[in-house]
């Protein structure tokens, strides 16, 4: 896959079939998300190695009175919408109509990262994901900002989100040209 959209540009339609081999870190890796997901199980796992070993809850290496108590430290703020540095992965910005058949291995978090891929998508379908949840389609409303619709069917079920088309109403209001009648009309299309 690396190889087919190495170096395209203007890529609008994608449909990959038969992506039983698809690796479900691709995505992840190509958004650089892998190695902070491993960094940050290394954290947890040192802290909880320590914690078993003194007894106590975790301790900050940069504390110099790690007994005293601690405040809470405040939530880290992740930055997202980085542009991709793959050439791959900035072939996928300009689809906006992606399907995808037959990913078995695929999960939640690799398709988190490909809605953050495919951000001008405006349909996504997916076939053939049994590990996907209604996570996934989530992440394709928060991440595709122009998103029309999306399908994930698994074995057992089909999620799917359509935008509402009567949810978004215009109006335009028509003035008469008699200023004694006094009427207005609107006009809904």
């Amino acid at each position: 896959l690396e190889m087919i959209l190495h170096d395209r540009t203007g890529l609008e339609n994608l449909e990959l079939r038969n992506c039983e081999g698809l690796s479900d870190s691709l995505f992840q890796r190509w958004t650089n998300r892998e190695c902070k997901d491993q960094l940050r199980v290394v954290e947890q796992l040192d802290e909880a190695l320590l914690s078993s070993i003194l007894g106590m809850a975790p301790l900050d290496p940069l504390d110099p009175n790690p007994l005293l108590p601690q405040e809470a430290p405040p939530p880290r703020t992740t930055r997202r919408r980085q542009i991709p540095k793959c050439a791959s992965a900035l072939a996928l910005r300009s689809v906006t109509s992606f399907s995808l058949c037959g990913a078995t291995s695929l999960s939640d978090g690799s398709v988190d990262a490909l809605a953050e891929l495919l951000h001008d998508a405006q349909t996504v379908h997916l076939r053939g994901c049994p590990l996907l949840t209604e996570h996934s389609l989530q992440s394709f409303r928060k991440g595709c900002r122009f998103l029309r619709s999306a399908t994930i069917v698994a074995r057992d079920r089909t999620l799917s989100w359509t935008a509402a088309t009567s949810g978004v109403k215009r109006h335009r209001h028509q003035r008469s040209s008699f200023h004694n009648s006094g009427s207005s009309g609107t006009e809904s299309n």
